[in-house]
């Protein structure tokens, strides 16, 4: 149920962030500083979800055999203290939203036609 309601997530986050791009002098109009509504929530529980696996991948991690992107990028760059957990959430984020809303689309418009 947790992975559904993170795509779920993702899907309200991607569905209320469609047609939003304003030019950049919007921010200054005192409406628009407040976001949009629900925005930051459903940011903070996408992240909360990818920090939680990122610990258990932490302290699951073997270092003779990687499992998955993650993992490589535990072992490999933050032990040459290269990049930091900022830049695993981001990269995780990225690949999952990404990944999720490119299929997720895909196949809703190969249903349709």
């Amino acid at each position: 149920p947790e992975f559904t309601e993170i795509l779920q997530t993702i899907h309200n986050l991607v569905r209320l962030s469609a047609g939003t791009n304003l030019p950049p002098w919007a921010k200054y109009i005192p409406f628009m500083k407040l976001g949009l509504p629900g925005h930051r929530d459903r940011v903070r529980a996408i992240e909360a979800y990818v920090d939680k696996h990122i610990e258990e991948h932490k302290r699951t991690a073997d270092p003779n055999e990687p499992r998955d992107i993650m993992d490589a990028y535990l072992l490999n760059f933050m032990t040459q203290n290269e990049c930091n957990e900022g830049d695993l959430c981001a990269m995780v984020l990225g690949l999952f939203v990404a990944g999720t809303e490119t299929t997720a689309g895909t196949l809703y418009w190969a249903h349709l036609f």
